[in-house]
């Protein structure tokens, strides 16, 4: 079960990197509902990180 954690934070953490990255390369400063404002693409980034991680992990690493 640790290991699932520490897979779901570690895709967190890297989603929320991936998500400051893409607002500062394609932010828009009005009109735009996500990129507009960094945490909001921080958050969303965070959770699409840990979503794929996760789905990766439990597709091709856990035998069941």
């Amino acid at each position: 079960m640790k290991k699932n954690k520490l897979v779901l934070i570690v895709g967190y953490a890297l989603g929320a990197i991936g998500g400051l990255a893409y607002y500062s390369f394609y932010s828009c400063e009005k009109g735009c509902a996500i990129t507009s404002n960094p945490y909001l693409t921080m958050l969303m980034g965070a959770f699409m990180g840990g979503f794929l991680f996760q789905f990766i992990h439990e597709t091709f690493f856990i035998k069941s």
